[in-house]
């Protein structure tokens, strides 16, 4: 997706989104099942309960725009409460109204969004309490912050033109777990690095059943992966909707889900094909995978 429409929308829509999954999966307290999907996950705190704090570290100063990571931890805002935050702190220097948000954003080598974004006018300060969305954190098993990493990004907040756009970042907190991917499952693609695992069916509270997919980007290209056109569920030709950002080194957890009206009370076989895109520049690296076929007891 373009950059610019994705800071967009997070600016338009953060305020309404912060207690909902941007990925579509419900509150932020995941249902039972939701969190059964998160059984393809290791939790990665493993049985450690370590404190998670940062070291002050300027993430950014360049056309008068100075960004820095000033701590990590609980925040109390009554609007967007969280148990676990980055705070940004952010000075505008420049002449220009910014929106300054998070893309690409990973923990623990995990792809989880980031749900806020912040308005800083000309010659202002603000802290972004910079968060990650809970029903992805659930749904990979994070319990504690190892590594965060993000691309900050930055547009003027009228035109909505980009004016900066920093490098991959990465922040390791003070906590060091051993983060363990488990790519069990029927193995839908395994080329080139990338790879792309079916997992376990499960209820979603808004979506009704669900198809649980992995993918890990171990390539040298930001990929893109979305389903086939159609793919069949219990012998039948449905719409599939799915897909998953995920840059270079990183791995993902998300699902397939289908249309209501396909009436599917439960998933007993499922068979499709899945597209690989080079994020980047859209172009097409896969154009239909090799028909996968699972049966579910």
């Amino acid at each position: 997706m373009n950059k610019n429409l994705k800071m967009m929308i997070t600016a338009l829509l953060s305020a309404a989104l912060i207690g909902i999954s941007l990925v579509g999966c419900g509150n932020t307290k995941p249902s039972d099942e939701s969190s059964a999907a998160a059984s393809s996950a290791q939790d990665t705190s493993s049985s450690n309960s370590q404190e998670e704090s940062i070291e002050e570290k300027v993430l950014l100063d360049e056309k008068g725009i100075k960004i820095t990571a000033t701590g990590f931890g609980k925040n109390d805002s009554e609007l967007f409460p969280s148990e676990k935050a980055l705070f940004l702190e952010i000075v505008n220097g420049s002449e220009q109204p910014i929106t300054v948000g998070l893309t690409d954003s990973s923990v623990n080598g995990y792809m989880v969004q980031s749900n806020l974004s912040l308005n800083v006018e000309p010659g202002k300060t603000n802290t972004l309490p910079a968060q990650f969305d809970e029903t992805q954190l659930a749904r990979c098993g994070i319990t504690t912050f190892s590594e965060m990493g993000f691309v900050i990004s930055i547009e003027n907040s009228e035109t909505f033109e980009t004016i900066l756009e920093s490098e991959p970042i990465s922040i390791n907190t003070t906590a060091n777990v051993t983060v363990d991917y488990d790519e069990s499952g029927t193995v839908a693609y395994d080329k080139d690095g990338i790879k792309i695992v079916l997992k376990d069916t499960y209820e979603e509270e808004y979506l009704g059943q669900c198809n649980a997919v992995y993918v890990s980007n171990q390539s040298d290209k930001n990929i893109s992966v979305a389903g086939a056109e159609t793919v069949s569920v219990n012998g039948k030709e449905v719409t599939p909707f799915f897909g998953s950002d995920v840059m270079k080194g990183k791995h993902d957890i998300t699902y397939i889900s289908f249309d209501e009206a396909e009436n599917i009370s439960k998933i007993e076989n499922f068979e499709g094909s899945f597209c690989i895109y080079d994020h980047d520049t859209g172009d097409v690296l896969v154009e239909k995978t090799e028909p996968v076929s699972v049966v579910y007891e």
